[in-house]
């Protein structure tokens, strides 16, 4: 007897626990609810929208509490936040329904919050019934994105303001600059300037915008300096118009008081019977009040440039001239050192109303210049047969499958600089916009620079201008400020609704590349033929340009 009844106290005893945790009566498992994720997954996904998020599922058993929808956070590196009640569940029968409302999910913000994740579950009071992952979310809101009418050329930016400019009427030289405030994308100004045409925007740390060009009068090289953006509105500028030592002004920068610039000159070709070309000049002046004194110049050699000695290759040198024209379409300032890029092209076609075409052969060539003493530390040039002795001459930079990496295949702006425009032989065209060109911590990149066959991407070493090969398969992106990360050209998705949305790529040389939807920024259809993603980078900032329905997106995306 006394062994039964220490028995059925064990017995009672184990009932008790079982109870304490669940195992008696009803079993846990009594109240199952099975989500259908998909909704949720779509949302954090590339093809993923702004909006209510309404997800469904089924339901066995009888809740003895209010089914809750709850998602959690984490943010890139970090811990998983607190669980947030999204939506009570609605029970219809077996039928549940959950509604996360608008805008849905907590998207990233810029780039630096890239790899945030999102993880959900249904909780019936502190049980948990069904739970999702951790899955990262593909999507991210600009830092700020505004519009502006014109499609922009080319962009620049200081940390005082975003500078740029667009042609509203080419031969009646009138041109629409437009500067934003880098913090948070309120417009500074939108000025319209008649009489100049612009061909480089540059905006110095105090706020100052520097404009290459050339005016009206007798088409005469210029460079004009405002004193702010808000400038512009007004005749108040200094002018410096370079006639004499320029034939075209094309890139401009500035450093406290010393101006630099870049553009070419017309040389004359005896044995072509008055047959010329425009070779690259690199010039730096010094500034005072209003006028503007030169200091230094720097002239790279026909070696340097790799110029075709054409008399000794064609008797038709005057009309084959445009292939040794080269052009400066830019120069960056970093650290004491003068950047420059100088590319060589020839058009045989081009528009006679806005003046662009698209450049079949072309050669780009970097170069680095001490800023106080104005000599040039390091070149890196194409190879072109004919300019160093071979058999034969070709205009082109891929010789026997060599230094293709120096060749451009991209969609680029020109100036005819013939008056009326060449019909029949190549155009002496003026190139003066060339994306992208980023500046690193220890590495450049210029668009188009890769290795043959493989393509991929070259960088360029800051110290000594040599190439280095990566493994990442990109032509266009820019560096993000943090060491080894870059974001570049994405995609264009296309919804089921027939919308348009813009991706970038994002990630490290030789490591993670990921693509991400800019939510919110929606080019047109038809846009693909246009280049579609401008980047430029000002410190930690990045910014992308890209074709609006009537004009431009601007977007800062750091």
């Amino acid at each position: 007897m006394k062994a039964k009844a220490v028995f059925r106290t064990l017995l009672g005893l184990l009932a008790v626990a079982l109870a304490a945790c669940g195992g008696g009566g009803q079993p846990p498992t009594s109240v199952r609810v099975t989500m259908d994720w998909v909704p949720l997954i779509r949302a954090s996904g590339l093809d993923g929208q702004d909006g209510p998020i309404t997800l469904t599922g089924t339901l066995e058993g009888t809740p003895t509490a209010p089914l809750k929808l709850q998602l959690s956070y984490r943010p890139k590196d970090g811990n998983w936040g607190p669980w947030q009640d999204m939506a009570e569940l609605q029970v219809q029968g077996s039928q549940v329904t959950a509604t996360i409302p608008a805008p849905g999910l907590d998207l990233p913000v810029g780039l630096d919050e890239l790899g945030k994740e999102v993880r959900a579950r249904v909780v019936m009071g502190d049980q948990v019934l069904q739970s999702l992952a951790g899955r990262e979310i593909h999507r991210f809101h600009p830092v700020w994105a505004t519009q502006w009418s014109y499609r922009g050329r080319e962009y620049y930016a200081s940390q005082a303001a975003l500078c740029g400019y667009a042609h509203t009427d080419w031969q009646g030289y009138r041109s629409r600059v437009v500067c934003w405030n880098p913090e948070n994308g309120e417009p500074l100004v939108q000025a319209d300037l008649t009489g100049f045409r612009i061909f480089d925007v540059f905006v110095s740390p105090e706020g100052k915008v520097y404009l290459a060009g050339e005016v009206s009068t007798n088409r005469e090289p210029a460079v004009r300096v405002y004193a702010s953006p808000q400038a512009l509105e007004t005749a108040d500028f200094a002018e410096f118009r370079l006639t004499g030592t320029f034939d075209h002004v094309t890139a401009v920068a500035a450093e406290g008081d010393h101006l630099y610039v870049g553009g070419n000159r017309r040389i004359a070709v005896d044995q072509c019977y008055g047959g010329s070309f425009l070779r690259v000049r690199l010039a730096k002046y010094a500034l005072s009040g209003s006028g503007a004194a030169l200091v230094a110049l720097h002239d790279p050699t026909p070696e340097d440039l790799q110029e075709i000695d054409l008399p000794r290759y064609t008797s038709f040198c005057e009309e084959e001239s445009a292939f040794n024209s080269t052009s400066v379409p830019l120069m960056r300032l970093d650290g004491g050192k003068l950047y420059a890029a100088f590319v060589h092209t020839r058009t045989v076609y081009f528009d006679d109303t806005v003046r662009y075409a698209v450049a079949n052969t072309g050669c780009l060539g970097l170069m680095r210049l001490d800023t106080t003493t104005f000599q040039r530390e390091w070149l890196n040039r194409p190879l072109r047969s004919g300019a160093n002795g071979e058999e034969r001459w070709s205009g082109t930079c891929d010789r026997d499958g060599r230094d293709r990496s120096l060749w451009m295949g991209y969609s680029f702006f020109y100036y005819n600089s013939e008056n009326p425009p060449c019909r029949f032989y190549g155009c002496h065209t003026v190139v003066f916009s060339y994306q992208e060109f980023d500046i690193g911590d220890a590495y450049l990149y210029a668009s188009s620079l890769y290795e043959p066959g493989t393509f991929k991407a070259k960088l360029i070493r800051k110290d000594d201008g040599q190439e280095e090969v990566t493994e990442t398969r990109l032509e266009k992106f820019v560096f993000t400020g943090n060491s080894g990360q870059f974001v570049g050209q994405g995609a264009i998705l296309i919804d089921r609704d027939g919308s348009a949305h813009l991706t970038v790529t994002f990630g490290t040389f030789g490591g993670r590349r990921r693509e991400y939807k800019v939510e919110g920024i929606r080019p047109p259809l038809g846009s693909f033929t246009y280049s579609s993603h401008l980047f430029f980078r000002e410190g930690g900032k990045v910014y992308l340009f890209a074709p609006a329905e009537n004009g431009s997106w601007v977007v800062r995306i750091r």
